[in-house]
């Protein structure tokens, strides 16, 4: 036991009538009365190690001076009301609300909850005569927050209107906070050897948080987010949700939950009412990236592997007949006749995915006839 943590505890002891001076002493009398300096010791009257045996006994008296909690102990009747009341006042305490705005609610006024539940606890300890259990408040994390990446702080600044931030120097850092925005500095300071000044710290570091969180409601589809002082809510259309996984916050398309934007707080800030739409637009202009990167492994796959395709192997890929042939009268190409792979690929313009499906059946049926020995030419006609 450290020595502030000994006196501590023995003017708690000593408050309760022990003359102990010693630690055995002090000790032998807590195994005595477990109980007596277990309910001191959790008292939040203790916070300050420092405070003496006669302030405690005069705490004490004051905790216990509590007409109504007496009363009740003799009054049935009247504990049941007193009761009735301490639950109100713990159901209010416990409240929260909905969204973005209950989230902050329970941040900003956490403490003031707090205390007023220890309040409620004890009291209803006194009328009762039983130890009362601390009732604890939910907190963020299990309301679903998501802390939004910041992305490009100097943008996040900007787009929020933070005031009075100092971002000077490569020292100069920010990041996402729960709490309310704040910012320490290290200034500069000297030092002296043998009467000669001896600058240190000229470049001084900067540190700034920037409350920086979201809330997903209404079923996945929106998200609710506080930067700084600016509250947003941004709702997805039909076929997006918002979600996340470990690389973070995220929006995905429901039909593929591979096809996904993960935005920071200044995408959010900076595209302010067109966020929906400029994030399914971004979702689907990486969608169609992947496809074309799948594509072109497919096809240079079969470019190697002198795989030329037909008519029957988009047909076999799952592509209708009427737009395959559509596809092939736009580009001047003859359904009679094998083209290779690129030169297809090359033809796309954005039908890269029906592209890849198509070669990936030429090259199947390639590869059966190369294990045959023969060309079935059965497989080649679109009848």
């Amino acid at each position: 036991m450290c020595q502030a943590s000994f006196q501590r505890v023995r003017a708690i002891v000593e408050g309760m009538g022990s003359k102990a001076a010693t630690v055995r002493g002090v000790v032998r009398f807590v195994q005595s009365n477990r109980a007596a300096v277990g309910r001191a010791v959790r008292s939040s009257l203790w916070a300050s190690p420092a405070l003496r045996a006669s302030e405690w006994k005069a705490a004490e008296s004051r905790r216990l001076a509590n007409p109504d909690a007496k009363r009740a102990r003799a009054d049935k009747a009247f504990r049941r009301r007193l009761l009735a009341g301490l639950r109100r006042r713990e159901v209010r305490a416990l409240a929260v609300g909905s969204g973005i705005a209950g989230m902050l609610e329970l941040i900003d006024g956490g403490a003031a909850r707090r205390a007023e539940l220890d309040e409620v606890s004890r009291l209803r300890a006194l009328a009762t005569g039983k130890p009362g259990e601390a009732v604890k408040l939910p907190w963020a994390v299990d309301l679903g927050a998501e802390r939004i990446p910041l992305g490009d702080w100097r943008a996040v600044v900007k787009a929020a209107g933070v005031s009075g931030v100092i971002m000077r120097g490569k020292d100069a850092t920010i990041g996402p906070c729960f709490g309310a925005s704040h910012g320490t500095h290290e200034a500069a300071y000297t030092d002296w050897s043998k009467g000669v000044s001896k600058p240190r710290g000229v470049r001084a570091v900067h540190d700034n948080f920037v409350r920086s969180f979201g809330v997903v409601v209404e079923g996945g589809r929106v998200l609710e987010f506080v930067v700084h002082r600016t509250i947003g809510r941004v709702e997805l259309p039909e076929g997006y949700l918002w979600g996340r996984d470990h690389n973070g916050l995220r929006v995905y398309r429901v039909a593929s939950a591979a096809d996904d934007y993960h935005p920071s707080a200044a995408d959010l800030l900076g595209w302010g009412s067109g966020a929906p739409g400029r994030l399914v637009a971004l979702i689907e202009a990486n969608r169609g990236k992947r496809e074309a990167a799948r594509a072109a492994m497919v096809v240079e796959a079969a470019r190697v592997a002198g795989v030329y395709v037909c008519l029957a192997d988009s047909l076999r890929a799952g592509n209708c007949r009427e737009g395959t042939l559509s596809f092939g009268r736009r580009h001047g190409l003859d359904p009679l006749r094998h083209y290779s792979a690129p030169d297809l690929l090359a033809m796309a313009n954005g039908d890269a995915s029906r592209v890849r499906l198509a070669v990936s059946a030429a090259r199947l049926r390639h590869e059966r006839e190369l294990a045959a020995g023969v060309c079935v030419l059965a497989e080649h006609r679109a009848d």
